[in-house]
């Protein structure tokens, strides 16, 4: 026998229908008797102090069933109660069937639980039958009973909790927060960005389709990312002993315990151990310590070693400490000493919440300080200087401003408002707001990515990309290259100030303008005119506004769209672009 719950309605902890059961078991009397049906409801309770508030007026417990009997004093004496309703202030939120229940028998555990003695209807409720549920299309929150349960979240950002029993646990769609709890459990995330875990025995957790957080705790489980970039958290890993997680062997070793592990990107360190090693894959991996006194390689790849992320799931050991870093050394800590965490085949570097000294080494590396007011060094190489806090820092609320960055004044201006010192760096990527990006006279590269962005190369040889947004570019001296590779639109329209026909190349991204070939832009593809031509028309200039257009089919039926603006009446011909 199965019990099925179906959830209607209730996408929160204060409505869901284990709140009504929560509350009219404590709480709860018989409020109607009927031809089959008892319910339950809360009612002032003097004795112990209780008066229910509007919202609990409205919680009800509807037991529907045969041959449902009572005494003179109104107890139930007999039948079966074969469906249950729960009813709140939203209407019928949840009803169980498939488990028919002695009716007496429930009635006297309900009246036990109002004297506190809640052992009766929790055997009748947890330890009988296996249980179905499945969620609505809201966020749903419910938890297990005790002998293996099958949950289904369906849509909505659900919170989902196994007990005890081999409990299965589908999140469904949207960002859902899964716990399998005792015993070997299975749990999927499907869909979305969630937050998984198997708990106690031998589990399978499968994250599947988004960014999803893995947290190992115990027994020997096996975790799957799924597709996207996914994160498994040590954090509640057992601490008795070191961890070695090496993705390249796909496994999670403690002492002879080994786990399995797949499809994983990133790793989120444990904050007790000493002695942990993190192995990468040869992949682009992030690295997310929470602690001291550990060991990184990053293998191949482009990888990240991140201090700071704005996640309820990350934890504070490194988060608000002032962090000292030196690639040169392989090494980051507060001070040098046994505790330090020693790193090897790291390419990209993500500061704290404090204020940190980053120093790089004679390699090509990424920076991307955070909050708190940073000194950077590049070191040698070509180095960025990266704003992308989307990569490190998923809560948006956390970049208030765009940022202002000098490259020759060796200054930036962080997204907090928090003053940087930088210097030897080459090219800069900035936030997802308006940013002031400027270069030196070396060779740049600009990233604005998002916002009406101003971005000014200086006397090298730069590539200029405002990203999404209305940017405004200039390369002033030198050979420079203005690159457009965002999806064309009317808010995504670029100004370039003082194109070079002689020294200047505005590069296209064949993904957004499609059709075109790689390399130069073949001769019948340009025209200067209002408007295509002929079929082989594709990139439109207008000499008497200055408007640069791209026509998808030429003279076809499809509009040309505007993608950039430059000096009227330039002497533009097809060998001043390039398509990549």
């Amino acid at each position: 026998m199965v019990a099925t719950i179906d959830i209607f309605e209730g996408s929160d902890v204060t409505t869901s229908y284990q709140t009504i059961y929560v509350n009219v078991i404590l709480f709860g009397s018989i409020i109607e008797r009927g031809d089959g049906e008892i319910t339950l409801g809360l009612v002032a309770r003097p004795d112990i102090g209780f008066v229910p508030s509007e919202d609990q007026k409205q919680m009800k417990i509807v037991l529907r069933g045969e041959g449902v009997t009572f005494n003179g004093e109104g107890d139930v004496t007999g039948g079966t109660v074969k469906s249950v309703d729960f009813i709140n202030k939203l209407g019928l939120v949840a009803q169980l069937t498939g488990y028919p229940m002695d009716a007496q028998e429930l009635y006297e555990a309900f009246q036990k639980a109002l004297e506190f003695d809640f052992t009766p209807v929790y055997d009748i409720l947890y330890n009988r039958v296996p249980y179905v549920v499945n969620g609505s299309r809201f966020g749903d929150v419910f938890g297990a009973a005790a002998l293996g349960d099958t949950f289904f979240g369906n849509g909505g950002d659900d919170v989902l909790s196994g007990a005890l029993g081999d409990d299965l646990i589908h999140g469904g769609k949207d960002d859902d927060r899964l716990a399998g709890g005792e015993d070997d459990d299975k749990v999927f995330g499907e869909d979305g960005n969630d937050l998984a875990r198997g708990d106690a025995g031998q589990d399978l957790v499968d994250g599947g389709a988004g960014d999803d957080v893995l947290t190992f705790s115990a027994g020997r489980d096996t975790l799957k990312g799924g597709t996207g970039n996914d994160f498994l958290n040590l954090e509640e890993a057992p601490s008795a002993e070191p961890i070695t997680v090496d993705l390249g062997k796909s496994q999670i070793k403690i002492g002879a315990d080994v786990s399995k592990i797949s499809s994983i990107e990133g790793l989120v360190g444990g904050s007790t151990n000493g002695g942990d090693r993190y192995i990468g894959d040869g992949k682009d991996n992030f690295f997310a310590p929470q602690g001291f006194d550990q060991e990184i390689d990053g293998k191949g790849g482009h990888d990240r070693l991140i201090f700071y992320r704005h996640d309820s799931f990350f934890g504070f050991a490194t988060r608000d400490t002032s962090v000292t870093l030196d690639a040169s050394k392989g090494v980051a800590g507060v001070f040098f000493e046994a505790e330090a965490i020693r790193f090897r085949n790291i390419e990209s570097f993500a500061g704290s919440h404090g204020a940190d000294t980053l120093i790089g080494s004679e390699r090509d590396e990424e920076f991307l300080p955070l909050q708190g007011w940073d000194s950077v060094d590049g070191g040698g190489g070509i180095d960025t200087l990266s704003y992308e806090l989307d990569l490190v820092v998923p809560d948006s609320s956390a970049t208030k401003q765009g940022v202002t960055v000098d490259l020759a004044k060796n200054k930036a201006t962080g997204t907090s408002g928090e003053t940087d010192t930088i210097r030897n760096f080459e090219n800069v990527t900035g936030s997802t707001l308006g940013d002031d990006l400027s270069g030196d006279k070396r060779a740049n590269e600009l990233l604005g990515l998002d916002g009406a962005d101003s971005l000014t190369g200086g006397n090298g040889n730069d590539t200029l990309d405002g990203g999404l947004g209305a940017d405004g570019l200039t390369g002033e001296g030198g050979r420079d290259v203005f690159g457009f590779s965002t999806a064309l639109g009317a808010g995504n329209v670029d100004q370039i100030v003082k194109f070079s026909v002689k020294d200047d190349t505005i590069e296209l991204d064949r993904s957004v303008f499609k059709g075109l070939k790689t390399g130069g832009l073949d001769a019948d593809a340009f025209v200067i005119a209002k408007a295509a031509k002929d079929d082989e028309d594709r990139v439109i200039y207008d000499a008497r506004s200055g408007a640069l257009l791209f026509d998808a089919d030429g003279k076809g039926g499809d509009d040309a769209v505007k993608f950039a603006e430059l000096d009227r009446n330039l002497a533009l011909t097809e060998k001043d672009f390039v398509v990549v």
